[in-house]
C-alpha cells in the first residue's frame, strides 16, 4: 500500500512539474510578443500627425497600429484606422535580437482626441489602449516638461525617474510634450535599463510625446544605433549628424531645435543658421546636453 502511494506522489509529482513547465513556457512566449518600451513622438506636424515606436523580444513580430477619435476605442467599429508599420531588428547582445516597431499617423485633426493600440494583429499581443491629443489649430500658450539625465541602471534607480514624471504632471497636468535632455540611461547597450526606462514612465509616454536630446551616454564613441532605435524623430537636422541626433519641430508660437553636442558640431552650426532662419516662431528654444560656452565640452560652439 505504502507502495503505490509513492508512487502516486511521484505521479503527481511530475505532473505538477510539467503543468509548471508549460506555464513558464507560455508566459515566456506571450511575453515575446507582448509590444514593450511604447513611446510617441512628434516626426512632422503636430497638429495633424504623430509618430510611434515599440520594441517586441520576438524579432519577427509585425507592426500594427489601429486607431479612432475619441477617448475610447471600439476595435470592431468602422471607425478605426488600421495602419502598417517598419519593422526592424537590432542586436541587444546575448547572440539576441529584438524587434524594433516604428509607425506614423498622418491626416489627424487638430485639437482632437484619439484612442489607440500597437500590436502584431493577431489576439493577445496587442498593447493597452492609450489616448493623446493633437496640437490645436492656432495655439498660443502652452507648457511642456524638460527633464534630464535619468541615466539609471537599475529598475529602483529608474522608479525615480518615473516618479519624477508623476509629479510634474502633477503639477503641469496640462503640458503638451516631454524634452529630455539626454543621458537617458548610463549605457545604451544596456537593454534592460531601456525597459525600466520606458516601463516607469509608461503611462505617460505613451500619451505625451518625449523629445530626446542626445547626452553622453546616448552616442559613445560615434554610435547611436542603441539609443535611436527606440525613437521616430524628424529627419530635418544635418545631413551629417547621426539621423535622430539632430532635428527641429514646431509648436504653437515656439521652434524648438535639438542639437547634438557629441559630434558634428561645425555642421551642426550651419545648419542651425539656416534653421533659424527658415523660421518666424516668437519663440525659439535650444535643447542640448553639454552646456554651449561653461563646463567641459570636448568641443566649443562656433560664436561666428
Amino acid at each position: 500500500m505504502r507502495l503505490r502511494k509513492d508512487i502516486v506522489w511521484i505521479g503527481l509529482s511530475c505532473l505538477l512539474v510539467f503543468v509548471l513547465v508549460i506555464v513558464i513556457e507560455w508566459t515566456n512566449i506571450n511575453t515575446a510578443v507582448q509590444p514593450k518600451s511604447l513611446v510617441s513622438t512628434f516626426k512632422d506636424d503636430a497638429q495633424t500627425t504623430r509618430a510611434f515606436t515599440w520594441y517586441t523580444e520576438n524579432p519577427n513580430s509585425a507592426s500594427i497600429l489601429q486607431l479612432m477619435k475619441g477617448s475610447h476605442m471600439n476595435v470592431e467599429g468602422n471607425e478605426v484606422r488600421t495602419i502598417a508599420g517598419s519593422l526592424s531588428s537590432i542586436s541587444t547582445g546575448n547572440n539576441q535580437q529584438q524587434g524594433v516597431h516604428k509607425a506614423e499617423v498622418t491626416g489627424l485633426e487638430p485639437g482632437t482626441v484619439y484612442s489607440y493600440r500597437v500590436g502584431s494583429g493577431k489576439n493577445n499581443e496587442w498593447s493597452s489602449t492609450a489616448q493623446f491629443t493633437t496640437e490645436a489649430a492656432k495655439t498660443n500658450a502652452f507648457s511642456f516638461i524638460n527633464v534630464t539625465d535619468s541615466q539609471g541602471i537599475t529598475e529602483e534607480d529608474f522608479a525615480l525617474w518615473g516618479h519624477t514624471l508623476n509629479k510634474a504632471f502633477e503639477t503641469f497636468p496640462d503640458a503638451r510634450f516631454i524634452v529630455h535632455n539626454g543621458d537617458l540611461t548610463e549605457d545604451p547597450a544596456d537593454e534592460g535599463a531601456w525597459d525600466h526606462f520606458f516601463g516607469k514612465a509608461a503611462r505617460w509616454l505613451a500619451r505625451v510625446p518625449l523629445m530626446p536630446v542626445t547626452g553622453n551616454h546616448d552616442e559613445i564613441k560615434g554610435a547611436a544605433d542603441r539609443y535611436t532605435a527606440h525613437f521616430n524623430l524628424p529627419t530635418n537636422g544635418s545631413k551629417s549628424s547621426l539621423a535622430g541626433t539632430n532635428y527641429s519641430f514646431d509648436y504653437g508660437t515656439a521652434h524648438i531645435v535639438v542639437l547634438n553636442t557629441e559630434s558634428h558640431i561645425k555642421e551642426q552650426t550651419k545648419w542651425l543658421k539656416q534653421d533659424l532662419a527658415g523660421t518666424d516662431k516668437p519663440w525659439k528654444i535650444i535643447a542640448m546636453h553639454r552646456g554651449a560656452y561653461g563646463g567641459i565640452p570636448m568641443t566649443k560652439w562656433a560664436t561666428g
